[in-house]
């Protein structure tokens, strides 16, 4: 018995067994699938895809209660932040935008002075700038030899 002729036999039942792969509409949806795909087995490129799918799949099965509640609670904290951020901004564009005229040096400092608020975003505006500059600083260091 020849394997190929039980290959082709098999295949051939497949066919006309199977209403579905029959049909005018599945035949013209494969042969289009087939000529798409066609360039990416040529080319060795089908197994990126293979592997990219492989890779998500691992995720997946990783992917466990923890790590879901982990990753939820940092997209609401990002998005309370992006948020707030946009609320604070906006707040102080209008505020900023009703003067007629921009206060003075001295008058921004005497307001640094008189409201603890702007002390404290002063202060969070410092403490930012100096994790930038300790970000910048250690990106300057040469890299330590292996």
């Amino acid at each position: 018995m020849n394997p190929s002729n039980d290959t082709e036999s098999r295949f051939t039942r497949l066919l006309r067994e199977n209403p579905q792969l029959n049909d005018e509409a599945t035949v013209e949806g494969i042969t289009a699938l087939i000529e798409k795909i066609t360039p990416l087995v040529q080319g060795g490129r089908m197994h990126n895809v293979v592997d990219l799918l492989s890779a998500l799949s691992d995720v997946v099965d990783l992917a466990d209660e923890g790590i879901v509640q982990k990753l939820s609670k940092d997209f609401e904290d990002m998005t309370a932040l992006a948020f707030n951020g946009s609320n604070c901004l906006n707040h102080a564009l209008d505020v900023a935008g009703r003067d007629e005229q921009g206060p003075s040096v001295w008058q921004a400092i005497g307001r640094i002075n008189r409201d603890d608020d702007a002390r404290r975003g002063l202060g969070v505006a410092l403490a930012i700038l100096a994790q930038l500059g300790r970000q910048a600083r250690y990106g300057a260091m040469p890299m330590p030899e292996d």
